[in-house]
């Protein structure tokens, strides 16, 4: 305001000069009036047009990062987008270690029974199995297994045992000839052969006597009535038979033809053959006779009595003089060369000076073609062995 008075002044002055006139020179300037009083504040101008748009200015420096906001609501989910293609294959993983086995489950109920299939045809044999392995050598009490009546008829002149045993195996695979006690400890409940009964080997017990019932312990006997160990059917001859009735008999009735009895229990020992060689009592002792029978037949032994009657072997003994045997001994220490299941072998009894002597008069043990046990002084003598497995 002030700055208006002055040039308000400024004019006035100026007028003045111009309306007198020049007659001289110009004198000196007047000093300059005191400034007026500030005027009143003036109308409002009109508004002026709009400025051009100045140009643009830099950017200015970032500011400081502002505070995280408040987490929004979840939104709606989405549609589910298109399956995208299979990505290439990754590598095999290594091996897991196999799992524990679980628990076997519960056995479900049985099914019913489905219709019965047409019978097929036979097939092949199979090719024989390998030899299966030695037995125990275990001793037990004899079994009663009765496997039937022989349909032929003979009398008591067959040959021996060993043919007798041959007889029954031959009806029936598996058997042998029955001895006393065995027969009456199947409880068989076949009808016996009638009017004459069934030829039947006697029995032993213990105490070496012929006992001829059902006790477990008794065995074979090869010194009781047996038609001359089965080689005599003449009359007067004494042989062990079961009659109808079911009882055991012993006469004097060897002529006689009779069904024989054949058992089939289980046995504990079992006939490997005889030796193809021979050979007298001097041999180098026992071990030697032991390993004569495993070149023979492996796995296989020199047999002792006992376990060469139990055997009840239907192999053709040699002929005419036999083979060496082990003498057998019983729960009393005496020699006892009978099937009783408890004998043992006896290393005190006659075997040729445990098999290093073959000279004559020397004793040993020997099974004759019979199928007999005999002891005499002819350790001299070549024969073949008997072994058992």
């Amino acid at each position: 305001m002030r700055s208006v008075i002055s040039q308000v002044g400024v004019l006035l002055g100026s007028l003045v000069l111009l309306g007198c006139p020049q007659s001289g020179e110009m004198g000196e300037a007047g000093m300059r009036g005191a400034p007026g009083e500030k005027g009143d504040k003036g109308e409002k101008g009109d508004k002026g047009d709009k400025g051009d748009t100045g140009e643009q200015g830099s950017v200015g420096p970032m500011g400081p990062v502002g505070m995280t906001g408040a987490k929004g609501d979840k939104g709606d989910k989405g549609d589910t987008g298109a399956q995208g293609p299979a990505g290439p294959m990754g590598p095999i993983g290594m091996t897991g270690m196999t799992g524990a086995t679980g628990a076997a489950g519960m056995t479900g109920a049985q099914g019913p029974a489905g219709a019965k299939g047409d019978r097929g045809e036979k097939g092949d044999p199979g090719p024989q199995g390998p030899t299966g392995p030695a037995g125990s050598g275990a001793y037990t009490e004899e079994l009663g297994g009765f496997a039937g009546f022989t349909s032929a008829t003979y009398t008591g002149a067959m040959s021996g045992r060993p043919a007798m045993h041959a007889k029954c195996e031959a009806e029936f695979a598996g058997s042998h000839l029955c001895h006393a006690a065995e027969y009456i400890l199947s409880n068989s409940a076949t009808s016996v052969p009638s009017p004459n009964g069934a030829w039947i080997d006697p029995s032993t017990n213990v105490s070496g006597g012929t006992s001829n019932s059902g006790v477990a312990v008794s065995g074979r006997s090869i010194y009781g009535y047996h038609c001359a160990t089965w080689s005599d059917g003449t009359s007067g001859r004494y042989g062990t038979y079961v009659t109808t009735l079911g009882t055991i008999l012993e006469d004097g009735t060897c002529n006689v033809s009779r069904s024989l009895a054949c058992c089939n229990g289980p046995r504990k020992t079992r006939f490997a053959g005889f030796t193809p060689t021979s050979t007298t009592g001097s041999v180098g002792g026992r071990p030697k006779m032991h390993a004569l029978c495993a070149a023979a037949f492996s796995g296989s032994h020199l047999c002792h009595a006992a376990e060469y009657i139990r055997s009840t072997s239907s192999v053709t003994v040699p002929s005419p003089n036999g083979a060496w045997i082990d003498p057998s001994t019983n729960t009393s220490g005496g020699t006892s060369n009978s099937g009783i299941p408890g004998s043992g072998r006896s290393i005190y009894g006659y075997h040729c000076a445990t098999w290093s002597d073959g000279t004559s008069g020397r004793y040993g043990t020997y099974v004759t073609a019979l199928g007999t046990i005999l002891e005499d002084g002819t350790c001299n003598v070549s024969r073949a062995v008997a072994c058992c497995y």
